[in-house]
């Protein structure tokens, strides 16, 4: 069970440190691309956003489009020198605002697979404070995931159950080239923030 009071102090949170980049860089996508113009497929910042002290790796980029600018690829390790793992990526529309949440493929992202669990497990413990990136988007990141916990948690049982219809032994499924996103959710931010201050309402 999330706590309403704690999901709403994070969604607060989340939306402050976002108006902070707005203001700061113009939008959350000209903060990891430092206000170039993006080119497809290329990681941005360039060498990625690396926190040593959690394991946590991130980075922008865009090739897909369906209607989003691009996305974030969010990693961890689950303890030093370990393989990283995938644990979700962020669709971003080109003002930086959050379109979807969705999992990749192993073969994608060449990560060492966890189930929904542990990946989950790992997704507590992300942090970009170590990173050299503006501090509003290490807490933005942090924030947005507590507040978007539930909807992740249904991204991750969503993509093992993608995974355990798709072929007859997890190695074959996480190599199907033909299963490239297991799970999508899209989400609209503005609608949830307002969703999660009715139910604070609720509760007092």
């Amino acid at each position: 069970m999330v706590d309403p009071f704690a999901r709403y102090r994070s969604a607060r949170k989340a939306l402050y440190h976002w108006l902070c980049l707005i203001e700061r860089h113009g939008s959350l996508v000209r903060a990891f691309t430092a206000g170039s113009i993006p080119l497809q497929d290329q990681h941005y910042p360039p060498g990625d956003l690396v926190d040593p002290g959690s394991g946590t790796h991130c980075y922008y980029h865009c090739h897909r489009g369906d209607g989003e600018h691009g996305h974030l690829h969010l990693f961890r390790r689950p303890r030093p020198m370990r393989p990283l793992t995938h644990l979700v990526a962020i669709s971003l529309d080109g003002r930086g605002l959050p379109l979807a949440l969705f999992s990749v493929n192993r073969w994608v992202s060449d990560d060492r697979w966890l189930p929904a669990a542990a990946t989950l497990h790992l997704v507590e413990g992300v942090s970009l404070s170590g990173a050299s990136c503006d501090p509003h988007l290490a807490c933005w990141l942090v924030h947005f995931l507590m507040f978007y916990r539930p909807s992740l948690e249904t991204v991750l049982l969503q993509r093992d159950r993608s995974l355990r219809r798709r072929a007859t032994s997890r190695h074959a499924a996480l190599e199907a080239r033909d299963l490239e996103i297991p799970s999508h959710c899209p989400i609209d931010w503005e609608a949830d923030l307002a969703a999660a201050e009715a139910d604070l309402r609720s509760v007092g």
